[in-house]
């Protein structure tokens, strides 16, 4: 699985996500990858920060909400079932249909990992 965040203004990283995500996991991700944006975009624009995810059980899991609340870190409510509303969806199908172009294919996880790694989009 791959995480990606992204603003008006830029992107984290893409983070690739190895085994079944926990609640912990997620929250390690968010302290290393969006923690550092939030506190970037807000020294730098005036506007209110807002992060968007989707209803996961790892995104709603009682230790997520504590660590987002206690980092400061707004979440905008999203109704539930409702991927297709959610902007990055959008960068993911840009992603992909760069990465398979040309009815490309990778022979394993790690070949996929390093064409997205090597930004070799196409």
């Amino acid at each position: 699985m791959i995480w990606l965040a992204i603003s008006h203004q830029r992107t984290s990283p893409i983070c690739f996500i190895e085994g079944t995500l926990t609640s912990n996991k997620y929250i390690q991700l968010l302290s290393n990858q969006l923690e550092p944006l939030v506190c970037d975009l807000e020294d730098h624009y005036d506007d209110e920060i807002y992060f968007q995810q989707d209803n996961a059980s790892v995104h709603t899991s009682n230790a997520t909400k504590d660590w987002l609340d206690s980092h400061g870190i707004r979440v905008l409510d999203w109704p539930a079932k409702s991927p297709d509303l959610n902007p990055v969806e959008n960068v993911f199908g840009i992603l992909a249909r760069r990465l398979y172009e040309g009815n490309r294919k990778f022979g394993s996880v790690a070949e996929l990992r390093a064409a997205i790694g090597r930004g070799d989009l196409g």
